[in-house]
Formats: C-alpha cells, structure tokens, sequence
C-alpha cells in the first residue's frame, strides 16, 4: 500500500453553468471523451474499413479518418487530445488481408494531414492519456509477458518507448486490464487509472513514480458505464448509474450519481444525484461523465444532457 502524502480538499458542490449544442448522434459510436476543449468520438467502420474520428468543438463540428495502409479492419480501445488541441492521439488493433492481427498506438494532427502509427507489438495499450508535455502513457498488458513486464508504458512524440512501469505480476487478476471500464487520464503533473472492475485506483507521476495505489470500490455496481473526469488540482469523478426494482409498481428507477473520490478514505462520495422512473418519466437533466473542462476561470465537470453538452462548475 503506497500512501497519499497530500490530499486536497474534495470539491463539495456543483453548479450549472451552460449548455453546449450536441448535434451529432452517437448510436454507432462509443461513448465520447471531453478532452482539451473538445468532445471526440469514434465511429466504428460499417462497410468501410476505416473508423472516423468525431471532433466537437464549441464554433464547429469534424472528422478526421484513421488509415492504416494493408489494414482489413481496425478496432479503436481509447483515445485523447493534447493539451493544445493540434493533435489526438489512439490506441487499437488492426488485422491484415491475411488475418494477421497487432497493436498499435497512433497521433492524428488536428487537421488531418499528418499521422504517425506505431505497432506496440504484443502489448496492448488498453487506455491512453496524453501528458501535458505532449508524451503519450499508456495502460495495458503484454500477452504472454513476464510477469516483470510493465503494464503503464510511457512514449513520446514519435512513438519511442520511454519506459514501463508497474509490473504485471502487481495485478492478481489480469482481466483487470483488458476491462472496458477502466479510466485514464493524465494532469499537469500525474497520470490517474481506475479499474471498477479491479476496485484498484492508482497514481503516477510523470517520471514513472507511483504516488499512490489504493483498493476503491465502484460506487454501484448495477452499471458498467462508468464516466471519469481529472482535475489539475488532483480531484477525480466518476458518474455511476444504478437500477433499483420499484416496490409494486412497474418499470425501474434509475439513479445518476456524480461521485468524488475521497482519498483518505478510499471511498466514493455523492456530490450531485438525480432519480427517474425508466421509461415512465423524462431521462434527467445530466448523466455521464465526458470529463473536464479546465481553463483560467476553474474547473467545470463535462456532463451528457438531452442533446446538449453541460457543464458544471466545480465548487
């Protein structure tokens, strides 16, 4: 256990401030990424070969594609925008025309006329986040690695490995790190990843040092699509969606909760809640986590509305 030196004190509220137009549908996407100013989804190929990569921004909407030359199929597992909004950085697989399949990690510029792509061999880079030095971390598994092998691994600009850090054989449960509901994000200063599945937070510094590792459990456990947001000040939320059976009467009442996590005591804390009735009442007026807005005026949570983007000042 690696204890947290210093913990700040946890924002207690949140207020609305706008609404941003969502103009775009979601239904053959996953679910978006507020990242540096933006909101990005990818669009899984249909008949195409090639996923596209959806860019919210406040004044427009675009898309850029991702090619892989000798690709028959790509699969996308996570993806980030830098800091100053040039470029976004993905990771995934590909399969050949011959069946052969790897991994990779790759950075899109902004406006679409430079990509660089680098195979990550039998690593798996799961999650990804983009450091505000512009360097790119990841987490993941090597199959069939040693159990020395590093599960976050660090690289820059060109896709170098810089290094690994935290072997496998720390996790006693590798599904852990091939779970979909495993969050990462980076600040100015540390990369954050949490596991529900794993109840296994963790910290980094962007040197490779651990800052802290603690066992937290998901707040509920009746939802798997759990939305994550990081502060600069080291705040970190999570939206959570529970099912609760009604007594005598039909339907279900579904709970949204924003939740905190409080570090000292390695547990989720409910700052905002809303309840509705499924498919008696109206959905409420906030839901998932898109992430975190961060600029010269504070913090605001990035949440999911009826066709709108909201955002909430932190307290």
């Amino acid at each position: 256990m690696i204890l947290i030196l210093a913990v700040p004190a946890l924002a207690a509220s949140l207020t609305w401030l706008e609404d941003m137009p969502f103009p775009l549908s979601w239904k053959t996407m996953q679910i978006p990424k507020w990242s540096h100013g933006a909101l990005i989804a990818v669009q899984n190929a249909d008949s195409a070969t090639n996923p596209i990569i959806w860019i919210a921004e406040r004044q427009r909407v675009y898309s850029l594609p991702l090619e892989i030359p000798g690709a028959g199929s790509i699969n996308i597992y996570d993806w980030d925008r830098s800091f100053d909004g040039t470029r976004i950085a993905l990771s995934g697989s590909a399969i050949d025309t011959d069946g052969r399949a790897d991994f990779f990690v790759a950075w899109i510029s902004s406006d679409g006329t430079n990509a660089v792509i680098r195979r990550t061999s039998r690593y798996i880079p799961r999650r990804i986040a983009i450091a505000a030095d512009g360097t790119l971390w990841t987490a993941g598994q090597e199959l069939n690695g040693p159990p020395d092998a590093g599960v976050f691994r660090h690289f820059d600009r060109a896709g170098k490995l810089l290094g690994a850090f935290v072997p496998r054989s720390s996790f006693p449960d590798p599904i852990v790190l091939y779970d979909h509901t495993g969050r990462m994000r980076a600040s100015k200063d540390r990369v954050v990843w949490y596991s529900p599945k794993g109840s296994r937070y963790m910290e980094i510094s962007l040197q490779g040092a651990v800052l802290a590792d603690i066992s937290v459990k998901p707040p509920d456990d009746a939802w798997n699509g759990y939305g994550f947001g990081l502060t600069d000040r080291g705040d970190v939320f999570l939206s959570s969606l529970q099912y609760v059976p009604p007594a005598g009467g039909p339907g279900s009442v579904g709970i949204w909760r924003i939740n905190v996590l409080d570090k000292a005591t390695a547990a989720w804390k409910p700052v905002l809640q809303r309840s509705f009735v499924n498919k008696t009442s109206p959905a409420p007026e906030f839901g998932h986590i898109y992430g975190v807005d961060s600029g010269v005026n504070g913090d605001k949570l990035v949440l999911t509305g009826d066709h709108t983007i909201r955002f909430y000042k932190l307290g």
